[in-house]
């Protein structure tokens, strides 16, 4: 399957020019069968005067450096996706981590859909409303506060009047709650990764395609260049034949397998 693409490259991405870094913790389980939560973190740069916002797991945070060289840090998490979100011109964007490459594609969130309640609590010593809303196949309920006036939060979630704070899905799958809020007056650079721009229906294929066959790029890529059928790798050497791949793809089936219980529960959990 050849690739009808171009290449998007983020070469760097101011984020805290007059603004909030806000840090969440991430409670969640992962497996459907099993009751075992794991915990990440992830941070959220808003950036005021552009009305913008970058939002991403810490392991992959690479400020200042080259992507690659956070490699080894980003197979450490769990949440591979990097959110963008561009409030002026209402853009929203996913660059999704399939087989160590990253495709950008927009996505949608219905915004418009949020119940104010009447409840509320306090959360850093923060007045938060209570507010809910349906979304990938979930139920969740969210904390936010309008003494922070940016209409954001964590992961895809964004439009009350006010930063989300926490959010919780009802059957307690996934539970996000800030753990630091800091208000930023200087540049901050974020190096994000070459991407390949492609559409919802493309994009879609392509995770079909994977689902399938977890090695297909990989096993291209070696047919359609000059790599050997030997390669090495730490100092030791293996053979890239049909074992190899076959041992790839059973990696990567357990992987999903242990990964079978994504926060969007109508999406494909990929890395």
């Amino acid at each position: 399957m050849g690739k009808i693409v171009f290449i998007f490259c983020f070469l760097t991405y101011v984020v805290q020019a007059q603004g909030y870094e806000i840090t969440y913790e991430i409670i969640g389980k992962h497996n459907k069968e099993k009751e075992q939560k794991s915990i990440d973190q992830a941070i959220l740069s808003y950036n005021v005067v552009t009305e913008s916002s970058i939002y991403l797991d810490v392991n992959i945070a690479s400020r200042g450096k080259d992507f690659l060289e956070n490699f080894r840090k980003q197979n450490e998490t769990h949440f591979h996706d990097i959110i963008l979100k561009n409030f002026k011109p209402s853009q929203y964007t996913q660059l999704s981590s399939i087989d160590e490459e990253y495709y950008q594609h927009r996505f949608t969130f219905p915004s418009h859909n949020w119940q104010l309640q009447q409840e509320s609590k306090i959360i850093l010593d923060y007045l938060c409303q209570k507010a809910t809303i349906d979304f990938g196949n979930r139920k969740w309920t969210a904390w936010f506060t309008t003494k922070i006036p940016i209409n954001d939060g964590p992961y895809k979630f964004f439009g009350l009047p006010g930063l989300i704070l926490e959010i919780i899905s009802a059957d307690g799958d996934y539970h996000f709650k800030v753990m630091e809020i800091k208000k930023t007056t200087t540049n901050s650079i974020v190096n994000l990764p070459n991407s390949i721009s492609v559409d919802e229906n493309k994009f879609k294929k392509l995770q079909n395609q994977i689902v399938k066959d977890p090695s297909f790029n990989s096993r291209n890529l070696m047919l359609n260049s000059s790599y050997k059928s030997k390669s090495s790798f730490d100092g030791k050497e293996f053979k890239t034949d049909k074992n190899y791949f076959d041992s790839l793809n059973k990696i990567y089936w357990k992987w999903m397998k242990d990964h079978n219980n994504p926060i969007e529960m109508d999406k494909v959990w990929l890395k």
